[in-house]
């Protein structure tokens, strides 16, 4: 049975949340960083030549926890920024999809996925 406390009317504030895609070089970095006070977690070093708070992450465990210190306040930002999601989804396979493909495990849109090899 849901939760009586689940229902609600009117509007609710929420943050933005934005997603820009495109080719590289065509500014998503740039724009992102332009955003109030951000904090970059940054998997592809795109950030470096901007005077931004950083975090460089290797693998998707340090990603998890830096998500995890924004979200109990460690790590403080007006703006959160993914930098790239196409790299961090890389690093998110190698530890979901240990030597194999998404595609084996049922999963992969459009089977595209078959493309990632593991190390």
């Amino acid at each position: 049975m849901i939760d009586k406390k689940k229902f609600s009317k009117g509007r609710l504030a929420r943050r933005d949340r934005i997603f820009a895609y495109g080719m590289d070089g065509v500014g998503k970095t740039k724009f992102a960083c332009g955003s109030p006070d951000p904090l970059v977690i940054d998997a592809n070093k795109g950030s470096l030549k901007f005077d931004v708070s950083r975090v460089e992450v290797e693998t998707w465990e340090e990603t998890l926890e830096a998500l995890t210190m924004v979200e109990n306040g460690e790590l403080k930002c007006g703006t959160l920024v993914l930098d790239s999601i196409s790299d961090l989804e890389l690093m998110s396979h190698k530890v979901l999809f240990p030597n194999s493909t998404a595609s084996e495990h049922g999963g992969g849109y459009n089977k595209g996925d078959d493309l990632i090899t593991p190390e």
